[in-house]
């Protein structure tokens, strides 16, 4: 009869099985050809599955893994070594029995007959060795123990390393960017005088019978020659001689030159530039002074944009954007920024000239940051350390302590990282429980001791067994 021969490779599962079976022709057994390992015969229910979509077709596989074999002859589908024992139909051993063959082995068995246990002699010999036999068994499988030991912490060997966390680094990370403004404030150390002139109102007196007038800009001084000017035109009234009425009129002045020696007393200013009239000040002039406005020098936009000074303006700006970053971020990570990259800075013509006591330079930088694990670096750090342990020992993780620096590049954050802590030996519970067995108390210190292992507690049950129970499987190690 012909058969549908499927090869399957190492990596078959039953998608592929099923996929080659429903290509095959419907009237034809099938052989499935598995490697060892393949995944669709390490599964009784994938063998099953695929029976079960062949319908009527018979189905047999070939492997060389007897497990495979095995979990075939399980679900009742025939199993042989190779395609030669296929041809002879040599099944696999593993087979399981039908129902005819375990009807024959019965039929021989119920024929045989029954032992016979023949002398006296002979039944005390069987006794004996039965009572011995439960004597050792009960010596075996009786007695228990429980020891719980802690192991000898010893120093670990101090270790430097790095750890970054970025694209393809040790650690994954959110890159963050962002544009930052700020501005550098400078002081104006240039300055100018300005010389306000005094101000305030001088009386003419007429000494004619005659109105007279009085021009805008007229001079009178005092005696020591600080000179004003009227700053409006006036008609100075005549003077009556009967009744002896004199013409007068107040005339607002200004100082000739600006400064404090302007301001003068009253009747200080005594001197006309006219024999026709006296002049006088009833009040004493005020508001002449040299004002000092500063201005602001070129030196003054060198100093205020030094280096020094813009670098920690952008590191200001940049923290106050990881502050941001981090209230974005909730507090499920950690937000490294790295140095600002001035993008932009007010110019030199924006400021120099200009009548102020200080000024600002506005500046501009691109800066970038990436969000970390909050358990980062220390994580990775423990995984790290944890594999520079000496053979058969282990970290103890409670004593690791680390000293991380952080430097921010384009390419992620970089910790520089010095470690040290303590390790203790591995506890290895087969091989503790396999030295115990038998031991008395005395030789299981002993032992646990060489492999660093401190005994806190002991106990053997029943407690007047003198040794550790044979059977290590009844040791307990905590």
């Amino acid at each position: 009869m012909s058969r549908t021969v499927i090869d399957l490779d190492s990596r078959a599962t039953i998608l592929d099985a099923s996929e080659r079976l429903a290509a095959a022709p419907a009237d034809a057994p099938v052989v499935f050809v598995v490697p060892s390992g393949a995944p669709f015969a390490r599964n009784a229910v994938f063998l099953e599955v695929a029976r079960t979509l062949a319908g009527e077709r018979r189905v047999a596989i070939v492997s060389s893994d007897p497990r495979a074999r095995s979990i075939a002859a399980s679900v009742h589908v025939p199993a042989y070594a190779s395609l030669g024992s296929l041809e002879r139909e040599e099944l696999d051993p593993t087979e399981k029995l039908g129902g005819p063959r375990r009807a024959a082995l019965a039929a021989i068995a119920a024929r045989r007959p029954p032992p016979s246990l023949g002398s006296p002699a002979r039944a005390i010999g069987i006794a004996a060795s039965a009572i011995g036999a439960l004597a050792l068994l009960l010596m075996i499988a009786v007695p228990s123990a429980a020891v719980t030991v802690a192991p000898s912490s010893i120093p670990m060997p101090g270790a430097t390393f790095s750890v970054r966390a970025g694209p393809g680094g040790d650690v994954p990370a959110q890159p963050l960017n962002a544009t930052i403004t700020t501005k550098v404030t400078g002081t104006a150390t240039g300055s100018r005088t300005d010389e306000v002139k005094a101000t305030g109102s001088v009386r003419f007196s007429n000494q004619t019978t005659d109105d007279t007038t009085i021009p805008k800009g007229t001079v009178v001084q005092t005696a020591d020659r600080i000179q004003f000017a009227t700053t409006e035109a006036t008609t100075l009234p005549k003077s009556i001689i009967f009744g002896f009425i004199v013409g007068q009129v107040d005339v607002a002045v200004e100082a000739v030159l600006g400064g404090p020696a302007g301001n003068v007393p009253t009747n200080r200013i005594v001197v006309s530039n006219r024999a026709v009239y006296f002049v006088t000040n009833p009040a004493a002039t005020t508001g002449g002074e040299s004002k000092k406005i500063p201005v602001v020098k070129a030196e003054d936009y060198t100093a205020a944009t030094a280096k020094t000074t813009v670098d920690r303006a952008l590191a200001d700006a940049a923290n106050e954007q990881k502050t941001k970053w981090s209230a974005q971020l909730g507090g499920s990570g950690v937000v490294y920024v790295g140095t600002a990259s001035l993008t932009s800075q007010g110019g030199l013509s924006d400021v120099v000239g200009k009548e102020v006591p200080t000024f600002d330079v506005p500046i501009a930088a691109t800066v970038q940051g990436f969000a970390v694990a909050a358990d980062q670096p220390t994580k990775a750090a423990v995984e790290r350390y944890r594999t520079m342990a000496s053979p058969g020992n282990v970290l103890d993780e409670r004593t690791a302590q680390f000293n991380a620096i952080a430097t921010v590049a384009d390419n992620g954050v970089t910790w520089r990282i010095a470690a040290s802590g303590t390790q203790a030996p591995q506890l290895d519970v087969s091989r503790i429980r396999g030295s115990l067995a038998g031991r008395t108390p005395a030789e299981a210190h002993a032992v646990l001791d060489g492999q660093g292992l401190k005994v806190t507690d002991l106990r053997i049950s029943p407690n007047w067994w003198p040794r550790m129970p044979l059977l290590d499987a009844r040791i307990a190690v905590n």
